[in-house]
């Protein structure tokens, strides 16, 4: 039985598993794990800022009210 000619190359290129380079992958998870602890810092950030901004927007609508 002849098949056509990608055939036998597509069913010799499913069987192969990749290598994966153990320090390559090692690096690629520790600078995943720093832009997530980088990510909470910024995120924990925005928040406090947030806060400010709502402390200070009702302080300065109290100080508005008292003065008048």
């Amino acid at each position: 039985m002849n098949r056509p000619p990608g055939v036998k190359a597509a069913k010799a290129a499913s069987g192969k598993k990749s290598v994966v380079d153990e320090h390559a992958l090692a690096h690629f998870e520790a600078m995943c794990s720093i832009k997530e602890k980088d990510l909470a810092v910024k995120e924990k950030d925005l928040a406090l800022k947030e806060k400010d901004l709502q402390l200070s927007g009702r302080i300065e609508c109290d100080g508005s009210t008292e003065e008048s």
